[in-house]
Order: structure tokens, then sequence, then C-alpha cells
């Protein structure tokens, strides 16, 4: 993905911002939890920024379904777009017990 100008400019200056953690981002895979929210796109955004220039490993993209309501639609496209953002996604359908009395 291309990112313009002014999208690359602010990621290389958050980037600049986190230079304590540099070696930190370099040395270890981040795992990002991923809702397909708004939150959660940008940091996928912005990882896959840094791996594409080099600063970071490919990040892996987690996202865990509570099965609490029917959203099947909504896990694809879910999926989908993790598949934009990283080539190591998981996807874990999870039932907790307490969410389905509630």
């Amino acid at each position: 993905m291309k990112y313009s100008e002014f999208v690359s400019q602010i990621f290389q200056s958050n980037f600049e911002r986190l230079k304590p953690f540099h070696s930190l981002l370099k040395n270890h895979r981040a795992v990002i939890a991923y809702s397909g929210g708004k939150d959660s796109s940008l940091l996928a955004h912005f990882y896959q920024y840094l791996f594409l220039n080099s600063y970071c490993p490919e990040p892996i993209l987690f996202h865990l379904n509570h099965l609490i309501r029917d959203n099947f639609l909504q896990e694809e496209e879910i999926h989908l777009e993790m598949k934009n953002f990283s080539s190591q996604t998981f996807l874990k359908k999870k039932i907790f017990p307490n969410f389905q009395n509630v």
C-alpha cells in the first residue's frame, strides 16, 4: 500500500517521537488486537507503514469474535481488511459463558 505524502509525514513524525523505542520496534514483532474500528485500523496502518519502511517486522493482527451476536458478514469484512494489513492474521472464536446470560 502506498501512503500519500501527507500521511507518510504524519507517520514518520510519530515514528521519530518513538525514538526511545526504536530498538524494541525493530527487534520484536507486534501483535495488534484488530476490531475493524477506527482505532485499531489506524494502528494497523501505522504498523504497516513501519513495516514497509523496514522499521519493524510485519505485525500480527488478531481478531477475537466473542460470539455475542450473529455477525458472520462483519467477520468476513474484518478478515478481508486484516489481509490488507498483514499476511499474518488470526481469527479466533470464543464463547464466554457469562455473556450468554446477559
